[in-house]
């Protein structure tokens, strides 16, 4: 009896042994999850079932990293099974969040892993992020720090730099301009009868002068090369030299602003000229103009690079911190602001939608699907942000007999039924 015992004492023993090894390893479950939004931000809440007693006394095992094309942030639980029935929904128009993934190993041995993946529009590099948790509960706080434009290069002052001798507040605002590639400027030495020669910036930024020769004038202002070409001068050819320098023609130091401005167009650049005087030097914003404004910057590559300025924060709330020194060929685009609006009621596909200034009332119901059947367009009502109610005969605005109407961000537009 003993002896068929032993058998069985051992088999059992045996298939404890395999089960355990077989079993995967499980301490959390993922339940829910809960997502909010904010301007260039947003947090993941995940909600855990714990399945051990003392696993609140811990962080749950998990590796955090970010991915490169597309941008993504993805998030591994260790020992961790997903119970999760339905993602959360958000206006991906909204935010920089493209799109939320939960998955699971598929061979769950030895223990179960669970992957959370955030895809973000942007590079990593415009990306924050900070994981804790809370008893039950895990918190994924991601934030988009915009990335600021570099500072234009500073000229690299030479031996025969005259900055020492000219103090910077004498400058007056043309003088502040420095001279580059393609610039036509005049030279007159007073010394020299009827000396004057007009000479154009070489590519490699410099300028030929008799007698003195070839010298490097980019990067200088009319003052400072005066300054310098007194002291070549003065070295060798004549004592007390007085030399005039007029700019004739402005080629290299030029920026440009677009879009919504009053007066779009090239500008020339100015020593401590930035975004904020530049867009007073086009005439400022029009009525439309957008939140945001793109300043297009050339890299060392010689590629444009594309960074954003926030222009709700510069203009109407006085943030300097969001203004930047323009450099040379800089490109600064307002685009016209883009109007969100809500339309209801008989139309195919009800709901918000989307349109860049002007935006209008026919716009908005073609956006929505256009109007269902039934509809009744003699009486739309337009229900503006402030509460005032506009009823409009859109059939009317077919017809030619009225304009079209303008919506403005934060409307609703309601197509009601017909009766009949």
């Amino acid at each position: 009896m003993k002896r068929a015992a032993i058998p069985l004492i051992s088999a059992w023993v045996l298939f404890s042994w395999v089960w355990a090894i077989e079993k995967p390893i499980v301490e959390y479950e993922i339940r829910d999850l809960a997502l909010g939004t904010k301007e260039n931000a947003f947090d993941v809440i995940v909600f855990l079932n714990l399945k051990k007693k003392d696993s609140h006394d811990g962080e749950i095992p998990h590796q955090v990293q970010v991915l490169n094309h597309p941008t993504r942030l993805v998030i591994d639980f260790y020992n961790t099974r997903l119970r999760v029935r339905r993602l959360p929904k958000w206006d991906r128009a909204g935010t920089r969040l493209q799109d939320i993934r939960l998955a699971m190993q598929e061979n769950c041995q030895p223990r179960c892993v669970a992957r959370l993946v955030l895809e973000l529009q942007g590079s990593p590099a415009e990306w924050k992020h900070t994981t804790r948790q809370d008893k039950d509960k895990f918190l994924v706080q991601v934030q988009w720090s915009r990335p600021r434009p570099p500072e234009p290069a500073p000229r690299t002052p030479g031996p025969d730099d005259p900055n020492a001798l000219i103090p910077p507040t004498m400058l007056s605002l043309a003088q502040e301009y420095r001279l580059g590639p393609g610039d036509q400027i005049e030279v007159q030495i007073f010394e020299l009868p009827n000396f004057s020669m007009t000479l154009r910036v070489a590519p490699d930024g410099t300028i030929s002068v008799v007698p003195i020769g070839r010298i490097q004038v980019a990067g200088l202002t009319v003052r400072e090369e005066e300054a310098l070409l007194q002291k070549r001068l003065q070295e060798g050819y004549i004592q007390d030299p007085h030399v005039s320098v007029n700019i004739k023609e402005f080629e290299s130091q030029r920026y440009t602003v677009m879009g919504a401005v009053k007066n779009p167009g090239t500008f020339l650049l100015y020593t401590g000229k930035t975004v904020l005087t530049g867009l007073a030097e086009a005439g400022g914003l029009i009525e439309g103009a957008g939140p945001l404004a793109y300043l297009y910057r050339l890299n060392e590559r010689g590629q444009y690079q594309r960074y954003e300025i926030d222009l709700e924060r510069l203009v109407h709330q006085g943030d300097i911190t969001q203004d930047v020194l323009l450099a040379p060929g800089d490109i600064l685009l307002v685009p016209l602001g883009d109007v969100r609006v809500y339309v209801y009621g008989a139309v195919n596909r009800p709901g918000a939608v989307r349109g860049f200034r002007p935006f209008t009332l026919l716009q908005a119901i073609a956006a929505a699907g256009g109007p269902a059947e039934r509809a009744s367009l003699g009486g739309v009502r337009v229900i503006r942000a402030n509460g005032k109610v506009e009823r409009v005969d859109v059939g009317d605005i077919l017809k030619g007999k009225r304009r079209d109407v303008e919506l403005n961000d934060g409307d609703v537009v309601f197509v009601p039924k017909s009766l009949f």
